[in-house]
């Protein structure tokens, strides 16, 4: 049928873009980035022309991730609360703004410390097999005494043998040192943190990909054992029969990737309706989304090569720091932890106070409370990160300084 005047489409109007519709972007200053990370971040940022929040961000998770379980905040100064500090975020950008090169770049550090535990694992993977091999030999010769001594009803040989076979241990099989994974199974996850204490950097170049992947049918297990990994502190144990038994000290992930705008949209819709509201975008606390460089200038100029050795010694440091020899207290068996300076705890307290007694008792969305809520984690995290990263560079040590905290 032909449509009426009355019924005849409107003229097309213009597409609108989320940006426009979205108030300016604060550039981030370089002052706030740990110092000893500057010159490597601004360097990156100045050479790609990106927004230095894409790589800030990402140099900041990849740290997070290396302390991971490891080291522990007490926000308080007698309380026993203690925070791991693990993070979650991203960047968010239009496609072609440099999104994934940027987070590539930042995470070199970390793909290097990668390779050099794979070169280690395969020279003791092979030190294994020869003493397996080793241990093999040893047992049948042993078995075959036991058999002579049975032939020859010599019970005295027969207990020398048995007791020598028990003290005979097989060789352990050595493990490989992880620091990132991209993709793998919550049971291989659960794997991998059992043998890694300190927890593992989970990298997905497209987040979306990863968020969708836990809502497939099938998967419904893949969503709250992530939730329960933002903590940091939890520990789990699980019993399958292929697999045995698997026990995990502290389940502790960090989380890193890039998306774009129009895609995360409706992960925003689903959680601002009430649906699938369980706290799983609240807990991106470094998700960011700058604006992009507006002015483009050419630059080709060579990487800063001191800053970047600065780095991967400092991500190294981070990666094998034995907390306790720079301040860190242990009671007991419990993980090291850091306090504040009393300059620092007081500018903490206050900050804390105004956060819980005006911002969480703000006229807003229930959702950018439940973000802001997550806060308390976030700023001691951010504040025992910058300190360690100051202690690895040989600029501080002891309880965390209020410059840290600010």
């Amino acid at each position: 049928q032909t449509p009426s005047s009355s019924l005849d489409w409107p003229e097309p109007t213009p597409l609108k873009s989320i940006k426009k519709d979205l108030s300016p972007v604060i550039p981030l200053p370089a002052a706030l980035i740990p110092e000893p990370y500057q010159p490597w971040l601004t360097d990156i940022a100045e050479r790609m022309q990106c927004p230095l929040d894409y790589v800030a961000v990402a140099a900041l998770i990849a740290s997070a991730s290396l302390i991971g379980a490891g080291c522990r905040v007490r926000p308080k100064k007698n309380d026993s609360w203690s925070i791991v500090p693990n993070l979650w975020g991203g960047i968010v950008g239009r496609p072609s703004t440099l999104k994934s090169p940027s987070l590539k770049e930042v995470l070199k550090p970390m793909k290097a410390l990668e390779e050099e535990a794979y070169a280690t694992f395969e020279k003791e993977i092979q030190a294994h097999e020869i003493e397996l091999e080793s241990h093999k030999v040893q047992k049948e010769a042993i078995k075959k005494r036991m058999g002579k001594a049975a032939d020859l009803r010599n019970d005295l040989d027969i207990k020398l043998a048995m007791e020598e076979l028990k003290t005979l241990k097989e060789p352990q099989a050595p493990i490989w040192k992880r620091y990132c994974t991209n993709d793998t199974t919550i049971e291989k996850m659960h794997e991998l943190l059992s043998q890694n204490p300190r927890g593992l950097l989970l990298y997905r170049d497209e987040l979306m990909g990863l968020l969708t992947t836990w809502d497939k049918a099938g998967h419904e297990a893949d969503r709250s054992f992530y939730l329960e990994a933002w903590n940091g502190d939890d520990s789990k144990t699980t019993d399958r029969i292929g697999r045995g038994t698997t026990h995990t000290k502290s389940l502790c992930i960090s989380i890193l990737g890039s998306t774009q705008p129009d895609k995360l949209l409706s992960y925003f819709q689903q959680t601002l309706s009430g649906f699938c509201n369980d706290g799983l975008l609240q807990r991106f606390q470094l998700l960011v989304y700058p604006d992009e460089i507006k002015n483009w200038t050419l630059i080709d100029k060579k990487p800063n090569i001191t800053a970047q050795r600065e780095v991967a010694s400092i991500m190294n440091a981070l990666a094998s720091m034995n907390f306790c020899d720079y301040g860190a207290i242990q009671e007991g068996e419990e993980t090291p932890y850091f306090c504040f300076t009393d300059h620092a705890q007081h500018t903490f307290f206050v900050w804390l106070t105004e956060l819980e007694c005006e911002k969480l008792n703000a006229e807003e969305e229930p959702l950018l409370l439940e973000h802001f809520a997550k806060y308390r984690k976030l700023v001691p995290s951010l504040s025992l990160i910058f300190h360690l990263i100051n202690v690895a560079s040989g600029k501080a040590r002891g309880p965390i300084s209020v410059d840290c905290v600010e």
